[in-house]
């Protein structure tokens, strides 16, 4: 139709985002008055209101729509950055159910999942989580993948958060103070630089005590949330 002509148009001209939102409201009530409510192609052209809105329009009016026509885990995903922190993790749990079904318990997608609930939960309840993330990432894409080593520094900062690295400094960290980081060995970040569990847990003691975000790899943004597109 004319519409979906002009919004092809228009995104090809990469104009200004907001410019474009009227033309998907137009999209979303055209498929409802086309194809009715229920639809899967007014739920689709909702879902992609949302989608945009979370991106360069009104993050509430996103949730509002993805609350109505969540179906995947990615919808989920998603979702669970919209709303407040103290719903997110029922709705993260749907996305893991949705991964699990889907891909299988194995799946390096489950393991993205257990990771983002993880980090919405309190330290105790999360750390089977990412023990878990860890050993499907490991198995299913290596040990030196850029999933495992961040889902790892995840694992190792929230240890840290519980001051589970107490008496460890830079370069000394006892083998009584070791735990589940020490099964680990990554290799990420930069090519050919080895990292190992005791320079994880040097790496992670030193950042804590200078300051919890003065280290790039373990600041909040780093955290993996990259891939919850499809």
């Amino acid at each position: 139709m004319a519409s979906d002509i002009l919004l092809a148009v228009l995104l090809a001209m990469q104009p200004d985002p907001a410019a474009l939102i009227p033309l998907y409201r137009e999209n979303a009530a055209r498929a409802e008055r086309v194809y009715g409510a229920t639809d899967p192609r007014t739920r689709q052209a909702q879902r992609d209101l949302a989608v945009y809105l979370s991106r360069n329009g009104s993050r509430v009016e996103a949730a509002r729509l993805l609350r109505k026509v969540a179906e995947t885990e990615a919808d989920f995903a998603l979702l669970a950055e919209l709303v407040p922190a103290a719903e997110a993790a029922a709705i993260l749990r749907e996305a893991l159910t949705i991964a699990e079904r889907e891909h299988g318990p194995a799946s390096p997608r489950v393991a993205l999942r257990l990771n983002d609930l993880a980090l919405a939960l309190a330290p105790r309840a999360a750390e089977p989580l990412l023990r878990r993330a860890i050993t499907i990432n490991e198995a299913a894409l290596g040990p030196d993948h850029v999933e495992t080593a961040v889902t790892v520094f995840n694992l190792a900062d929230m240890l840290a958060r519980q001051n589970r690295f107490r008496g460890s400094t830079p370069g000394m960290w006892h083998a009584t103070h070791r735990p589940v980081v020490s099964l680990f060995t990554v290799r990420c970040i930069t090519p050919g630089w080895q990292l190992s569990h005791d320079a994880v847990a040097a790496v992670v003691c030193a950042a804590w005590q200078v300051r919890h975000d003065s280290l790039p790899l373990l600041s909040r943004k780093h955290r993996l949330r990259a891939r919850n597109s499809g």
